[in-house]
C-alpha cells in the first residue's frame, strides 16, 4: 500500500514538473490606446506590467486560469537566462495556445528604464520555493523606450510562450 501511495505521489510530482506558471496573476482591462489593447500586471511588482494586443476576431484574454509552458525545443532562445536584443529579436512573435489555435500577441514591457534587466520567475504548478529552485527568464532591454501618456514603454520585446487552459 505504501508503495502504491509513493507511486501516485511520484506521478503527481512528475506531471506537475512539466507545467510552468508565469507569475503574472492579474489582468487589467484599461484601454489606453484602443479597445484592442489590455494590460497584465504582476501584483508582486506593481511597477511592472505586460501589455498585449487582443486579436480583433478573438475574445481571448490571458487570465488566472491559464498555465504557461515554456517550450525550449520550439524556441531554443528561451533558456534559464535569456537576453533580448531589441534590434535583433524585434520581429519575433508570441504564441499563446488557446486550444483552438495559436494567437499572435505582441508583448510590451512597461515602466522599465532602458538598459535595465528584469527576471521573470517561472515555477512548476504546485511547487514551493523550498521544494524547487526557480527557473528564470531574464529580459534585457537594449534600447531607449518610447514615452507615451501612460509612462515609459519598451516596445517590441517578445516571448514565445505556450498556455494551457485549466
Amino acid at each position: 500500500m505504501k508503495k502504491l501511495i509513493l507511486l501516485l505521489l511520484l506521478l503527481v510530482i512528475t506531471s506537475n514538473a512539466s507545467q510552468w506558471e508565469l507569475l503574472i496573476p492579474t489582468v487589467s482591462k484599461h484601454n489606453h490606446d484602443t479597445d484592442r489593447w489590455g494590460e497584465i500586471y504582476n501584483s508582486k511588482h506593481p511597477g511592472l506590467g505586460i501589455r498585449y494586443v487582443k486579436n480583433k476576431d478573438s475574445d481571448f484574454y490571458i487570465s488566472n486560469s491559464t498555465i504557461f509552458l515554456v517550450d525550449s525545443y520550439k524556441s531554443p532562445m528561451i533558456t534559464n537566462t535569456l537576453g533580448f536584443n531589441y534590434d535583433i529579436y524585434k520581429n519575433l512573435t508570441v504564441g499563446i495556445e488557446t486550444g483552438i489555435g495559436c494567437k499572435k500577441i505582441k508583448f510590451v514591457i512597461r515602466n522599465i528604464l532602458a538598459n535595465t534587466h528584469y527576471e521573470y520567475r517561472i515555477i512548476p504548478i504546485g511547487a514551493t520555493t523550498a521544494s524547487y529552485s526557480y527557473k528564470k527568464i531574464s529580459i534585457k532591454l537594449l534600447h531607449t523606450p518610447s514615452i507615451s501618456h501612460n509612462g515609459m514603454y519598451a516596445e517590441g520585446v517578445t516571448l514565445l510562450l505556450f498556455g494551457i487552459k485549466i
